[in-house]
């Protein structure tokens, strides 16, 4: 954990992994979740991405840990969701809600 800013008036906190920052708003179930790519989360709501098949061509080389992170942080996945994932462990997370 670290330093990283809130942003009280407008709902949105700013999380840093490996250094950058990243928005981040809490949902109506109270799950804090990076706000969505609506062109990624498209593509993944209606099933054109297989998250298996993803991460074996992450882990195959296909792209970089950036782009994966990218995506991850596009589909509007949980903090905490992100942060359980092997493919980030490296990373260091900042959250002022933590």
């Amino acid at each position: 954990m670290g330093q990283a800013e809130v942003d009280l008036n407008g709902g949105v906190t700013i999380v840093k992994i490996g250094g950058k920052p990243f928005e981040t708003v809490i949902d109506k179930q109270g799950i804090q979740r990076f706000k969505t790519d609506r062109l990624i989360n498209s593509l993944y709501e209606i099933g054109s991405i297989d998250l298996n098949q993803l991460a074996v061509q992450y882990q195959r080389g296909a792209f970089t840990q950036e782009e994966y992170l990218r995506f991850y942080t596009g589909i509007g996945c949980s903090v905490t969701g992100l942060y359980d994932l092997p493919f980030f462990l490296d990373l260091e997370i900042e959250n002022p809600l933590w």
